[in-house]
């Protein structure tokens, strides 16, 4: 079966998927996983037919879910079998328009359940380059946003989960409470909390994430299997992911490394060059240009406390030696002459 035509209609429809966002079948869980891995182009429509299958499921009580879904199933049993001739692509368990008529029921019935519930609107903040934003959620958490970053969180966090989104950079200090969870879902990790202090650092243009706790504790799982657990991290603990081959190690961290941020405290160990480019656009909020990088460059350490950009420039081009000027106040070249 060729799964990698399958759109976000195909993947909710397909029975054994369902099978394998539910955890019901062990043998399902496992051939998704492994077939999720090799084809990464395929994540995020993989991912929305997850909501659509998740949401449903978790509108319900489980004896009713099974209820409506045995519901759907028969309606797909009495629709007529399609013409061989129009056929266009197999199907594991349900054939082309049955799929997409079943999907539109699950979404209709979603739609339903959550219209009988009173609704609390998205917000969404975010931040240019060189700004920070300090938002303070209803439950009296309190989000710290870093430069080109955005959050997007409820006005109310009505049922059992307090959930919200981050892409870029933010350092979470959570309100406790035991009877609802806080998760916090980024690019591949999703993270989970009762009441703690923790930094998600998920910007969409990397391709590698981290989860660093101050304290607490805090569970980590993918977004590709949202059901395994990857680490459950106690202070002092970071957890780096690699979206690749979706490897992560557990490292510990000093805390300036990871919060100097917030206070512009710039903290670099041993990281390379063009990173340390990116942090100090995030920074102070310009645009930096290299002309001429060397193929072979040292990673830096070195740590600048609340210092103009200036000043950081010139220690920078002590350590690289390179020259630089500005185009203008948010725009500066840095050119290297060897």
């Amino acid at each position: 079966m060729d799964y990698s035509e399958y759109n976000v209609e195909d993947f909710a429809a397909n029975e054994s998927f369902q099978h394998y966002v539910l955890g019901s079948a062990e043998e399902d869980v496992k051939f998704w996983n492994e077939w999720l891995e090799q084809h990464p182009d395929k994540w995020e429509e993989a991912n929305k037919a997850r909501d659509i299958i998740l949401g449903l499921s978790l509108q319900l009580p489980q004896e009713e879910f099974e209820q409506e879904y045995q519901k759907i199933k028969a309606f797909v049993s009495q629709q007529p079998e399609l013409p061989k001739k129009e056929i266009v692509k197999p199907r594991s368990y349900l054939f082309g328009s049955i799929a997409a008529a079943v999907v539109l029921l699950v979404i209709a019935f979603m739609a339903w359940q959550v219209s009988k519930e009173p609704t609390s609107e998205i917000l969404v903040a975010s931040t240019l380059a060189g700004e920070k934003k300090e938002i303070h959620l209803e439950d009296g958490s309190t989000v710290l946003l870093n430069g080109e970053s955005t959050l997007k969180y409820p006005e109310h966090f009505d049922g059992k989960l307090r959930a919200v989104e981050l892409q870029g950079r933010a350092f979470f200090d959570v309100k406790k409470d035991e009877n609802k969870p806080f998760q916090v879902k980024s690019k591949y990790l999703t993270t989970e909390v009762l009441g703690t202090t923790f930094v998600v650092d998920a910007y969409p243009s990397d391709s590698n994430e981290d989860i660093s706790l101050l304290t607490g504790k805090v569970k980590v799982r993918s977004n590709i299997d949202s059901r395994k657990e990857l680490a459950v991290l106690t202070p002092n603990q970071q957890l780096h992911f690699v979206q690749k081959d979706q490897s992560y190690q557990i490292k510990t961290f000093q805390t300036d490394d990871v919060i100097g941020w917030k206070n512009n405290i710039l903290v670099f160990n041993n990281i390379p060059f063009t990173k340390v480019v990116k942090e100090l656009e995030l920074c102070y909020g310009i645009k930096i240009e290299i002309e001429n990088l060397p193929n072979h460059i040292k990673s830096f350490t070195g740590k600048f406390k609340q210092q103009p950009l200036s000043n950081v420039l010139e220690g920078l081009k002590f350590s690289f030696g390179f020259d630089y000027y500005s185009v203008d106040k948010k725009h500066i070249v840095l050119k290297f002459n060897y």
